[in-house]
């Protein structure tokens, strides 16, 4: 889990670096393309055509140090599988998950259900025949779906629990149907756009380390003298 946004500076270095040397040679491609050696244009286009690719390449890569805030611990996995929920007062209500990760489940009732959050409930998932239950607590509950997270599994009930979902024979049957046709030109632009996202957020965050060093040498300066 991913507390605040930040930008990894020790990770972009290396990118920074290569993605300035490519800017360099594109500056000087585009020198000799209208001012010397024109005669290979050619040759000048082809390497120019290379330099800007890497150049989104490397905006891609610089745009991977830019921490998001994330609020999960664990990623999702989509899945429909039959689940009975056991409540405190004796009841049960059967559902179905919508998602789960190691750490909580994503259910979906067939009629809306008002629970308050933190209650403590009962969550049984099957196992072929065998019906394994964790304990749990309500972290969400809007109309036709809940959300729960699981209270402090034993190592027995996290094993039982991979053995319900993330081992089971058919948990990733439907992973190459969901897998989209190859769209070569459609990948090369979401390159693109993430790689100039790259190189606005690295503006941004070179502006904010001004900025603060600005503030700081102002506040240093400031300070009375003894």
């Amino acid at each position: 889990m991913i507390e605040n946004s930040f930008f990894d500076w020790a990770i972009s270095k290396p990118y920074i670096v290569l993605a300035t040397l490519n800017i360099l040679g594109l500056s000087i491609g585009l020198g000799r393309l209208f001012f010397w050696n024109t005669f290979e244009t050619g040759t000048v286009l082809l390497n120019l055509s290379w330099t800007i690719y890497n150049l989104l390449i490397l905006g891609a890569a610089i745009g991977v140090a830019t921490e998001a805030r994330q609020v999960r611990v664990s990623h999702r996995v989509s899945a429909n599988l039959l689940v009975a929920l056991h409540f405190k007062d004796g009841s049960t209500k059967m559902c179905r998950t919508e998602d789960y990760s190691m750490t909580g489940l994503g259910l979906m009732l067939d009629r809306e259900l008002k629970l308050p959050v933190r209650e403590r409930v009962w969550v049984s998932l099957w196992n072929d025949e065998v019906e394994f239950a964790f304990p749990a607590r309500v972290i969400a509950s809007h109309g036709h779906k809940l959300g729960v997270q699981f209270d402090n599994l034993s190592i027995e009930q996290e094993a039982n629990f991979v053995q319900c979902t993330f081992a089971r024979p058919d948990a990733w049957s439907n992973w190459s149907d969901e897998q989209g046709v190859d769209r070569p030109l459609q990948s090369l632009k979401e390159i693109a756009i993430f790689g100039f996202k790259g190189y606005r957020s690295l503006w941004r965050n070179l502006g904010k380390g001004f900025t603060r060093q600005h503030q700081s040498l102002r506040g240093w300066l400031g300070r009375p003298m003894i």
